[in-house]
C-alpha cells in the first residue's frame, strides 16, 4: 500500500464518521499501484471520488473494546474485533471486508490515531443490520455441533467441488452438518477461506447480485484468506461457519437472478462486451482475454479508469473487486472464473444506466 495515499485515507476517514462503504473504498482505491504515470492518474482518482462518497453516521457503540488497550500489531487489532463479530455475525461478509482493510491501513496509522479509527469500525460494525436468518449465532451452531457424531478420521484437503453442492441443501442444519466435520479437522483456514471464495465466486458467475449481498460475501471470503494468517484458528473456523451460512442465505434469499443469454458473438473483446451490457458476454470475454494475463489487466484498469472518469452507477463495487481479486491473484496467472466476475462486475453499471456506457 503507497503510504501517502494511505496517510490521506486515514485522515479521511478520521474526518468522517464510521467505517462502511466510503471506508472499503477509500482503502481499495489506496492499495492500487504507482508503476506508471497511468496507475498514479488512476489511483488519484479513485481516491478523489472515493473520499466524495457519502458515509452512514452510526451511533457510539457500547462495545467494551472501546476500552482495551490499543493493539501492538496486526494480530492483536484482529484479535480484538473476533469476538465482536462473532457475537454479531450480520453482513458478516461485509465485516471481514472491512477489517480486512483497516488491517492493511494498520501500519501507517499514527500511535495517537488508533484508538478513534478503532472506534470507527467498532461504531459501524455495532450499527449494521440484516435478516435474521442471513446470520446464524454461536449458541446455534453449539446446538447444531451436538447434534454432530462425533468423527476422527484422516485429515482430507477440501475443495470447491465439495462444497459445491451443499448450497443447493434446503436447511442450514444440513449445511452445517455437510461442512463441519472438514472445516474442523485442522485443515489451512486460509486455504479453507480461498475454497469458499472460489465458491462464491462460482455462485456468482452464474447470477445478478441485484442487491448487493453476494457481492459482499465474495469480499469477506477473500479477505478471510489474508486474515487467517493474523487470527487464531478457532475463531477463524468459526467466521468461517457464519460465512459459508450467509452464502447458502445468498443462494436461497438474497434476490439473486439467474443470467440469461442476451448475446452470443464469442468475437467480442473485453471492452465491447462490457460496453454491450451483456455479463454473459462480458464474462465470456473476459475469461478469454485471460489467457494473455498482462492484456487483460492492462485492459481491466483501462476499463476502471472509464468508469471512474464517468462516474458510472457502481464504480465502487468494481474498485473494490478489481483490487480484491487483484490482491487473491497476486504474481500468478488470473483463473478464468476470477477474470469472468470481474467481466460481469464491468458490465453490471452499463446495465443500470445506458448514458454511462464507456463509449
Amino acid at each position: 500500500m503507497h503510504h501517502t495515499s494511505a496517510r490521506r485515507v486515514i485522515e479521511w476517514l478520521l474526518e468522517g464518521t464510521g467505517f462502511d462503504r466510503r471506508g472499503l473504498t477509500l482503502t481499495a482505491a489506496s492499495c492500487l499501484g504507482d508503476a506508471s504515470i497511468e496507475a498514479v492518474r488512476l489511483r488519484d482518482l479513485a481516491l478523489q471520488l472515493s473520499a466524495a462518497l457519502t458515509s452512514e453516521n452510526p451511533p457510539a457503540s457500547t462495545s467494551t473494546v472501546h476500552g482495551a488497550s490499543l493493539p501492538g500489531n496486526e494480530p492483536q487489532f484482529c484479535q480484538q474485533f473476533c469476538a465482536v463479530i462473532i457475537a454479531q455475525p450480520a453482513q458478516i461478509g461485509f465485516k471481514l471486508a472491512c477489517l480486512g482493510a483497516l488491517v492493511r491501513l494498520w501500519p501507517h496509522v499514527g500511535a495517537d490515531e488508533r484508538t478513534r479509527l478503532r472506534s470507527r469500525l467498532l461504531d459501524s460494525f455495532a450499527a449494521i443490520q440484516a435478516p435474521a436468518d442471513s446470520q446464524v449465532s454461536t449458541d446455534t451452531l453449539k446446538e447444531w455441533q451436538r447434534n454432530q457424531p462425533t468423527c476422527h478420521g484422516e485429515i482430507v484437503e477440501l475443495q470447491p467441488a465439495d462444497l459445491r453442492n451443499i448450497l443447493d441443501l434446503t436447511n442450514p442444519a444440513e449445511v452445517y452438518a455437510a461442512i463441519s466435520d472438514r472445516l474442523l479437522q485442522g485443515n489451512d483456514l486460509s486455504k479453507l477461506f480461498r475454497v469458499v471464495s472460489t465458491l462464491a465466486i462460482r455462485l456468482r458467475l452464474n447470477h445478478r447480485d441485484h442487491l448487493g449481498w453476494l457481492h459482499h460475501t465474495v469480499l469477506g471470503a477473500i479477505a478471510g484468506e489474508e486474515l487467517a494468517k493474523h487470527i487464531p484458528a478457532e475463531h477463524m473456523a468459526t467466521m468461517l461457519v457464519q460465512l459459508v451460512h450467509e452464502l447458502w442465505w445468498c443462494r436461497h434469499h438474497a434476490g439473486l437472478e439467474l443470467l440469461t443469454t442476451q448475446g452470443t458473438d464469442p468475437g467480442f473483446g473485453l471492452t465491447s462486451a462490457v460496453v454491450s451490457g451483456d455479463q454473459i458476454l462480458a464474462r465470456r470475454a473476459a475469461r478469454a482475454a485471460s489467457k494473455q494475463s498482462e492484456i487483460f489487466w492492462n485492459e481491466s484498469w483501462d476499463i476502471m479508469e472509464h468508469l471512474l472518469n464517468k462516474e458510472t452507477p457502481g464504480w465502487p463495487e468494481a474498485l473494490t473487486m478489481l483490487v480484491a481479486i487483484a490482491w487473491r491473484t497476486g504474481n500468478n496467472v488470473i483463473a478464468p472464473d476470477d477474470a469472468g466476475l470481474l467481466g460481469m462486475v464491468f458490465a453490471e453499471p452499463a446495465c443500470r444506466d445506458e448514458k454511462n456506457l464507456l463509449v
